[in-house]
């Protein structure tokens, strides 16, 4: 009689190191779901992330690109205008006079 306790409780704890042992493995590979899952949502976080950076550079670019145009625009009617009041200045005065000394007269307002 004593044998057969001795053998139940030997299949009962075969038994439950099996179960313990199962268990841990479904813990791993859980686990292992979870890290994959998680790797998975910070990868799709991270081209998000660089779709809108590269969405945000292109709006910035096409501002940049766009301020580098008015302001060639500008200066392009800057000249056009210092031109214009060149001749206008020549035809006024009679005479033809250098150009660095129509800008220092035009400073000093005498234009």
């Amino acid at each position: 009689r004593g044998m057969m306790e001795r053998d139940v409780l030997r299949r009962a704890r075969r038994q439950a190191l099996q179960d313990r042992y199962q268990e841990a493995e479904q813990a791993k590979l859980q686990a292992a779901e979870a890290a994959r899952v998680e790797e998975e949502a910070a990868v799709l976080a991270a081209r998000k992330e660089a779709a809108r950076r590269k969405r945000e550079d292109a709006i910035h670019a096409q501002a940049l690109l766009q301020k580098r145009e008015q302001q060639r625009a500008l200066d392009h009617q800057r000249a056009l205008l210092a031109s214009l009041h060149y001749q206008r200045a020549r035809l006024r005065f009679g005479g033809i006079r250098p150009w660095s000394r129509f800008l220092s007269e035009e400073k000093a307002g005498r234009v």
